[in-house]
């Protein structure tokens, strides 16, 4: 995955590999430098729906949203790996963090929309590890941005990840939603 970086979002070529670094409190620049987008928050209107494939809940733009654009900041409660034992943890709305002494990002009761953005084996828009805390390095912010221009109405999805998958999915479901050659060589 690789898109250019305009002062509309990110633009890196790793999603969770790397994390993208924005500017902080102790940069010099304005407040409307090009390099601090994800710590503005979501300025894109945006629709929580039910789909009518039984997929559930899923997410869709009110408006053209374009390619680098960031669409929202995935949140939630943070789990240490204790917590995550816990039995009664269903992991549908799991995030893995970098955060030091942290696991996971859990939106099952406490998020916003992005908890609802779908898969696709077409995505387009993507995951990234966003900093703005210069000296909170270890503290990552999960953002969601466009890969490519999305048009008023169409559904935001992003790519769950091969481990997701692996862990989680029947081949069944796989071939229905047109991921079947991609991921039968996973399985």
């Amino acid at each position: 995955m690789n898109f250019n970086r305009t002062l509309l979002g990110f633009a890196h070529e790793s999603s969770l590999e790397w994390p993208f670094m924005e500017c902080s409190a102790v940069c010099t620049c304005s407040l409307r430098c090009g390099n601090r987008v994800a710590q503005k928050g979501a300025t894109y209107a945006i629709e929580v729906f039910r789909t009518c494939d039984g997929r559930g809940w899923a997410v869709r733009a009110l408006r053209d949203i374009r390619r680098g654009a960031f669409i929202g900041e995935y949140t939630g409660e943070l789990l240490s790996d204790t917590e995550m034992a816990r039995s009664e943890r269903v992991d549908t709305y799991f995030f893995e963090t970098r955060v030091v002494g942290v696991s996971e990002l859990d939106a099952r009761l406490y998020g916003n929309f992005t908890r609802f953005i779908n898969h696709s084996c077409r995505p387009n828009a993507a995951v990234a590890m966003v900093i703005w805390e210069a000296q909170l390095e270890k503290l990552n912010h999960i953002c969601i941005f466009a890969t490519e221009n999305i048009s008023k109405g169409d559904e935001i999805t992003i790519s769950y990840g091969e481990s997701w998958w692996k862990a989680k999915v029947s081949k069944a479901y796989l071939n229905h939603q047109g991921c079947w050659l991609f991921f039968l060589i996973l399985l």
